[in-house]
């Protein structure tokens, strides 16, 4: 399990990529990526399976759905919470 996010970390450059063109900026796709890790790591323990193909290629669909998903969420989380407006008002 370990190989397969070792394997996941070489491609990193691919996974900003996907971000990138789906409107996101650096700072964003820094830390999705960093969860997209921890939540492939997660799932690959509790399912005690693997994302790789065979011994060096990795399923990119599987890592491509996951990044889609949590670019999703994130926007939807975005949508719902609004912006606080405060206004000053001047005393009379």
């Amino acid at each position: 399990m370990e190989d397969s996010i070792k394997e996941l970390a070489k491609h990193e450059d691919i996974w900003f990529r996907y971000l990138k063109h789906w409107g996101c900026n650096i700072d964003t796709a820094k830390d999705l990526v960093q969860e997209m890790y921890i939540q492939i790591d997660t799932y690959l323990k509790k399912h005690n399976t693997s994302i790789m193909y065979n011994e060096t290629e990795i399923n990119h669909y599987f890592v491509y759905v996951t990044l889609y998903n949590m670019f999703c969420n994130l926007k939807r989380a975005e949508k719902k919470s609004k912006p606080c407006k405060f206004r000053l008002y001047a005393r009379a």
